[in-house]
């Protein structure tokens, strides 16, 4: 993950810069600044041993990586299942509309041929909604999102201590058994992931249209 390396790098330049600062005292001031260096060399030694756990191919990414699976399986589930419902609450909402019985109801006020247009419109468009249910099967692909997410979730729980080739393995493993998301939803997930992995200053840009679409898989 890029928020996870790009902090690593930030730290290793920080360490560095706070690890050079100390320099010739004399006499009681450098008696007093002593401990100072001792926990700024400290404070620099742990920063030096983020910075390379933070590395490619280390745990610490993986389980970046781990989180951002989490968070894409989450988002496309939520877009797949709200596009499955409103499909079919509009098929079925149409398909009712273009029904003889209130068609003969509507006859008496607005006349026959304007009946005939929007009897058509509305039979046009639950078509087209059941055709695109039968096609995509976005149900379907809600509960292949839902296992993947779950997957990923439960490798999260104990993924801390298990080896780099073993937890590298599983992620794999995962990701060719998931489905594949909507490729408009990767920044918006990233954003999420970073955010929730404490680095929300590592948000990239997204399009207008991007970001009303990734609302609709939060």
């Amino acid at each position: 993950m890029e928020c996870v390396q790009t902090a690593a790098a930030y730290a290793s330049s920080t360490s560095a810069s706070t690890g050079s600062e100390a320099g010739p005292q004399t006499g009681t001031r450098a008696a007093k600044q002593r401990p100072q260096q001792v926990e700024k060399h400290a404070m620099g030694a742990m920063e030096d041993q983020r910075a390379l756990e933070a590395k490619p191919g280390t745990v610490p990414v993986l389980m970046a990586e781990v989180r951002y699976g989490i968070v894409f399986g989450e988002m496309n589930e939520v877009f797949n299942g709200r596009l499955h419902r409103t499909l079919k609450f509009v098929g079925l909402l149409c398909a009712g509309l273009s029904a003889t019985s209130l068609l003969q109801i509507l006859t008496k006020a607005i006349g026959t041929e304007a009946i005939a247009i929007w009897a058509a419109v509305f039979a046009v468009l639950a078509v087209v909604c059941t055709a695109l249910i039968a096609a995509y099967r976005f149900d379907k692909r809600e509960s292949e999102f839902r296992a993947a997410k779950a997957a990923f979730q439960e490798l999260e729980s104990k993924g801390w201590g298990m080896r780099q080739d073993l937890l590298s393995k599983e992620i794999n493993k995962i990701r060719k058994t998931a489905p594949v998301g909507g490729s408009w939803l990767a920044s918006a997930a990233y954003n999420r992931a970073c955010e929730e992995l404490g680095h929300k200053e590592y948000h990239r840009e997204m399009p207008g249209v991007v970001r009303v679409l990734a609302g609709l898989a939060s």
